[in-house]
C-alpha cells in the first residue's frame, strides 16, 4: 500500500479517502450543488437529513457521500446528536405511514 518510507498506513488511507471525497464534491459542484457551508442556504438539520437519507443507498460511492456529509456537519460545528434527531424523524415518519 505504500512506497513512501515511514508513512503510516492510516495516513495513506486517509489521504486516499480524502481524494475520493474531493472527487465526489467536485462532481456535485459540476451539477450545480453548493452552499453546504452557508447557514443561510443550508441548515445543519438539512445536512443531517441528507446524511440519514443516504444511509439506505447502496451505490459504490455511498461511503464517500456519507463521509462528505459528516465532514460538512463537523465543519459547521453541528452537535453530533443531530444525526440521532434526523434518524428519529425518519422512524416517526415510518411509524406514521404504517398507521395509515
Amino acid at each position: 500500500m505504500t512506497d513512501q518510507p515511514n508513512v503510516h498506513p492510516d495516513d495513506l488511507a486517509v489521504d486516499r479517502f480524502a481524494a475520493d471525497m474531493k472527487r465526489k464534491l467536485a462532481t456535485a459542484r459540476a451539477k450545480g450543488r453548493s452552499g453546504w457551508d452557508n447557514p443561510d442556504r443550508c441548515t445543519v438539520e438539512y445536512l443531517a437529513e441528507l446524511l440519514v437519507d443516504h444511509m439506505q443507498k447502496t451505490n459504490i460511492w455511498n461511503h464517500v457521500d456519507l463521509a462528505n456529509f459528516a465532514m460538512m456537519l463537523h465543519l459547521r460545528g453541528a452537535d453530533p446528536a443531530i444525526w440521532a434527531d434526523a434518524l428519529a424523524a425518519v422512524f416517526r415518519e415510518f411509524r406514521e405511514d404504517a398507521r395509515d
